[in-house]
């Protein structure tokens, strides 16, 4: 995870289009829930950021120049995400990494697509996540690819030929997967 992280954040680094001070440390908003129900995937993600905003610096940086990582809270909400997303740009940030949960990753996407600001989601699985636009980026795989493999392995593994689902409706991530799983699994016989 780690060095996806890091891929990730060079990446978007790398291509941040904005002319910046060539002394200054390069800014990075963390943007994770620090308060709330999402605490707690969120923390290894912050945890994970740092490292790897760590191992950046130890190596000198990016052309040179040290990362400063900003961490900000989206209070476990789409709109604590857009808030903390819309001081991110008031703080002039060159990239974010966030959105531990798609509605999070939702919640911010469409602020910082409009400022231009490349953002890397560890864990969104929603699609809509990157059709916001090219400055919004996700490292692991979608929900419609997930909810396939699970049912395959209901199917083949466990030959299941009836399921029952139960879905958390409060959630955009659980909304997605029960919709994949269970069309996959209609088609799947």
């Amino acid at each position: 995870m780690m060095n996806k992280i890091l891929t990730g954040l060079l990446f978007c680094l790398l291509a941040y289009p904005h002319p910046v001070n060539s002394q200054s440390p390069i800014r990075v908003a963390a943007i994770f829930s620090m308060s709330g129900e999402a605490v707690a995937i969120s923390i290894e993600h912050l945890t994970t950021t740092r490292f790897a905003v760590d191992e950046i610096n130890a190596r000198g940086g990016i052309l040179g120049r040290p990362i400063e990582l900003i961490e900000l809270d989206n209070e476990s909400t789409p709109l604590g995400a857009r808030r903390a997303a819309m001081e991110a740009i008031r703080l002039g940030v060159s990239a974010v990494v966030g959105g531990s949960w798609s509605s999070h990753a939702l919640g911010m996407a469409t602020p910082l697509q409009q400022a231009k600001i490349p953002t890397l989601s560890p864990t969104a699985t929603n699609p809509k996540v990157t059709r916001v636009g090219n400055y919004i980026f996700r490292v692991c795989f979608i929900d419609s690819f997930q909810g396939h493999m699970l049912a395959q392995f209901a199917h083949q593994e466990l030959n299941a030929e009836k399921v029952a689902v139960l879905t958390n409706v409060d959630q955009v991530y659980a909304i997605g997967l029960s919709r994949q799983f269970i069309k996959s699994f209609q088609q799947s016989g």
